[in-house]
């Protein structure tokens, strides 16, 4: 089984003192060795969203739409480096950006996702960006930046997707309710069925990931909608029950 894993740069620094800031990486290590320990097969997204970084680089940030926050390709390449390094003996699979269009459209063009710049024209009351030539500056050093660290771990790009559909938070309906979630498995069984059909026609598919295992944060919506074949109760200590879902998944893994 396979199971997809972001290591977040919030979780460590960046630039010129990233090699020396490795704290961050024991959470993610445990994780991956209780994960491969349990029969999983990993992969790790190089999720790069830094988030106050600024006064632990050691040298000022140039506030530029190239990465988030501005971050240089060159910080992208060695904080990629420090995660192949640690934790490659377990990750065969990896992914550079995760949803690279949020961060440049969301980001950069709509002004709706950090750090919120966009035209007036594009939103009321946003004056400080350009929608018309920031996005494609953010999705360009993207690109280079991936370049970068492909090109440091020498091996050939795999484009990685996730599966996923989403429900709206009920508060109205029981828990009883909340994990009979036929839709979802409807879903994922006629996508599923369509990656058989690449395989057989010599489609080299190295994945699937259903999005999500649990309920979790949003960053539009927060928790008022849920992508996970496991409920969360938000309400009651974060307590997990499989939905019908993932009692399909589990079904269909072992047959």
């Amino acid at each position: 089984m396979r199971e997809r894993y972001g290591a977040r740069a919030e979780r460590l620094s960046a630039g010129v003192r990233l090699r020396d800031c490795l704290l961050g990486l024991s959470g993610c290590d445990h994780l991956l060795r209780v994960s491969v320990g349990k029969g999983f097969s990993p992969a790790a997204i190089c999720d790069f969203v830094p988030l106050g970084l600024s006064p632990d680089l050691g040298r000022p940030i140039r506030r530029l739409p190239e990465l988030p926050c501005g971050v240089s390709m060159g910080d992208f390449r060695d904080y990629a480096e420090i995660c192949f390094r640690e934790f490659g003996d377990r990750v065969k699979n990896w992914i550079t950006f995760n949803e690279p269009w949020s961060y440049s459209v969301g980001g950069y063009a709509m002004g709706i996702l950090a750090p919120g710049r966009c035209s007036p024209w594009e939103k009321p009351g946003c004056g400080a960006g350009n929608s018309g030539r920031e996005p494609y500056l953010v999705a360009h050093h993207q690109l280079l930046a991936h370049a970068a660290a492909v090109a440091a771990y020498r091996v050939k790009y795999q484009f990685l997707r996730t599966a996923g559909v989403s429900e709206l938070e009920n508060t109205a309906s029981s828990l009883e309710e909340a994990l009979e979630d036929k839709m979802r498995i409807d879903y994922h069984q006629q996508h599923l069925s369509f990656v058989q059909e690449a395989i057989r026609e010599g489609v080299d598919v190295r994945g699937y990931f259903a999005w999500s295992l649990l309920d979790n944060f949003e960053w539009f919506a927060g928790y008022t909608i849920r992508f996970g074949i496991n409920y969360v109760d938000y309400k009651d200590d974060l307590k997990r029950y499989p939905k019908s879902s993932s009692l399909w998944f589990r079904k269909f893994l072992r047959s």
